[in-house]
C-alpha cells in the first residue's frame, strides 16, 4: 500500500510541477531559437530591446531609439519575446482599471 502511494504522490508531483516547467522551457528555447530582426524582447535582467543582429550565439539588441544605443547579449540571457496580443488582452480583461 505504501508503495503505491509514494508512486501516486510522485506522479502527482511530476504531473503538476515537472512537467509544465518543461514544456515552458521547450517553448523559451524554440523562441530564442527562432529569434530574428526587429523582434522585440526581455532579457533575464530585466532589459527591453529590439532584435537588431542575430549569431549564432549572441544576440545586439537596440535599447534606445532615440540615441541608438545597442548592446551585445548572450542568447541565453533572452527571458522572452514580447508581442503586441497579450497586452490588447490584459487591457481587455480589466476594463475598470
Amino acid at each position: 500500500m505504501l508503495p503505491m502511494m509514494l508512486f501516486g504522490f510522485a506522479l502527482f508531483f511530476y504531473i503538476l510541477f515537472v512537467r509544465p516547467q518543461r514544456q515552458e522551457e521547450q517553448k523559451r528555447r524554440a523562441q530564442v531559437a527562432a529569434l530574428k530582426k526587429n523582434d522585440k524582447v526581455v532579457t533575464t535582467g530585466g532589459i527591453f530591446g529590439t532584435v537588431t543582429s542575430v549569431e549564432t550565439d549572441h544576440v545586439v539588441l537596440r535599447v534606445d531609439d532615440e540615441k541608438g544605443t545597442k548592446i551585445k547579449f548572450a542568447r541565453a540571457s533572452v527571458a522572452r519575446m514580447l508581442d503586441a496580443a497579450p497586452e490588447k488582452e490584459k487591457g481587455a480583461e480589466s476594463p475598470g482599471s
